[in-house]
Parts: structure tokens; C-alpha cells; sequence
């Protein structure tokens, strides 16, 4: 009886192998890419989808007033706190210069990492009680740092609120409305609420676009999914909407941006009666 011998791959079989391999990756690689995006995509919605309802869980707290919006270090006052506390930037405090920035989980509702006298009377985020997981406050596909200390830290906010809700950087007198209670909000499935912000331009709490020019931004919109960006409205539904326009699709250079001039930009006609109506 003959004895089995045993068969070792050769280096031409090896080759075939490790290229059928290959192949396969490179099939499957795209297409595990299109899954991870759109379920970073799907947990974004969801974030402002929560977000939103803690807004409205404050709002029938307080007998459907919005809270005052402070585009501002401290994100309002002692008796008046913001949606949110703290101020983003990518190296120090723009508005406090030799100060970090509060962009760690435990400030983002509020939490003193400083005892600097500026810091004393700040309070925690309005909705922080209502929403009480940070996790909810940032789009998975949000990459960007800051570097304090020579130390990368992730920052945790990637949202901001629309300066009608009870924002300062609106007047009445201006023709455009600034709500102070929801009940006076017309076209609640049309007035936005958050809205997924271009890293380089998110600051304060507040998304700075309320320039009536149509070829200035004052605040970006994100456009992180796919050249798409993700907004809530006063009635609780959330959309992904993409970007029509290839001027709104600003690369991310980690540089903080202000007042951005573009020509004439079919996306910022598009958003801007979701941010403020005409009375």
C-alpha cells in the first residue's frame, strides 16, 4: 500500500491565491465603504433627531420658551445658559486667548476645566438635563482635533442651532424673525432647528448664516456624507440633504473661517428661508 504524500502549495499556485485574494478586496472594499458611510450617516440623523427632542423637552419645561442662544464663550448667562456651553476652535480659545477651548466631554455640558474668573458664571448647556449623552453631540464622520498641549483631543461638537431660535445675531428690526417661543414658529416642518456644521467655520453654539446676501456664508454647512449635510426642523423630522452647488463642498483645512464671499450659491437660497422667514 502506497503512502500519501503530502502537497505543497507551489509559488505559481501561492501567486494565483494571493491574487484571487486581492481581487476580492478590492470588490468588497467599496462596498464596505458605502455601508460604513451610510451608517455613520443613519447615527448622525439619529444624533439630531435627539437632540431635537431635548430641545423640545426643555421648551415644555419652560412653558414654550426657547432658550436664549448666545453666540458666545460662556453660551449665555447665569439665568439665560445656551443649548450647549463652550466654543470650538482648533489650537486656543479665539475668544479668550491663552485659555483652552472647552472641547471635552465633560465641558461640552458645562464642567469648569478652568478657574479662570471668565468661567465662574458659566452654566451648564440648557439641554444638557434633556439629552444627557455627549455621544449625541458629534457626527461620527467628523474627523477633526484640536492640539492643546502638544496633545491631539477629538473634538466632541459637530452641531449648531439656527440663530432664529432665539439668537441675538437676529432683530426683529431687520425683517427677520427671531422666535422666542415655539408656538410662534410658522412652518414647523420647514424651520430648521440643527444642523451638521463645516469644521472649519463651527465656533459658538450658534450657525453664523444669517447675512441676507446670497454670495456670503457666515457659517457652512457640513457636507460630510457623501457631499451631503444633515438638518433638524422644529417638528422633529430629520433630513440628509445634498449639496447642489460644488462652491458649499469647501475642503477642511483647519483654519478658522469667518465671513466666506462665493458668487451667487444655489445652496445658500435653498437654506436660508429654513433659517429665518420674512414677517
Amino acid at each position: 500500500m502506497s503512502k500519501l504524500r503530502g502537497h505543497a502549495f507551489t509559488l505559481i499556485e501561492l501567486l494565483v491565491v494571493l491574487a484571487i485574494i486581492g481581487i476580492l478586496a478590492a470588490l468588497l472594499l467599496p462596498t464596505l465603504s458605502r455601508v460604513k458611510a451610510k451608517a455613520q450617516a443613519t447615527v448622525c440623523m439619529n444624533n439630531l433627531r435627539q437632540l431635537t427632542m431635548a430641545f423640545h423637552h426643555y421648551v415644555d419645561h419652560y412653558d414654550d420658551k426657547i432658550m436664549s442662544n448666545f453666540p458666545s464663550v460662556s453660551a449665555g448667562t447665569v439665568d439665560e445658559p445656551g443649548w450647549v456651553a463652550g466654543v470650538m476652535s482648533f489650537e486656543v480659545d479665539a475668544y479668550v486667548p491663552g485659555l483652552k477651548t472647552e472641547t471635552t466631554n465633560q465641558s461640552l455640558f458645562g464642567t469648569d476645566r478652568q478657574t479662570a474668573a471668565i468661567y465662574t458664571s458659566r452654566q451648564f448647556g440648557s439641554i444638557g438635563p434633556f439629552s444627557k449623552d455627549p455621544k449625541i453631540y458629534k457626527c461620527p464622520s467628523d474627523a477633526s482635533y484640536s492640539i492643546f498641549d502638544g496633545n491631539k483631543e477629538p473634538r466632541v461638537r459637530s452641531y449648531s442651532i439656527s440663530p432664529a431660535m432665539n439668537s441675538r445675531m437676529i432683530s426683529n428690526a431687520t425683517g427677520q424673525n427671531r422666535y422666542f417661543r415655539l408656538t410662534d414658529v410658522r412652518a414647523t416642518s420647514r424651520m430648521m432647528v440643527f444642523i451638521d456644521e463645516h469644521e472649519d467655520t463651527i465656533g459658538s453654539s450658534v450657525f453664523r448664516d444669517q447675512v441676507p446676501w446670497n454670495d456670503v456664508w457666515g457659517s457652512i454647512p457640513a457636507a460630510r456624507h457623501s457631499g451631503a449635510g444633515t438638518l433638524s426642523y422644529v417638528d422633529g423630522h430629520v433630513e440628509i440633504h445634498k449639496w447642489q452647488d460644488p462652491q458649499t463642498l469647501v475642503p477642511v483645512r483647519r483654519k478658522q473661517l469667518n465671513y466666506i464671499f462665493q458668487n451667487p450659491n444655489k445652496d445658500r437660497d435653498w437654506l436660508i428661508p429654513r433659517i429665518f422667514t420674512h414677517p
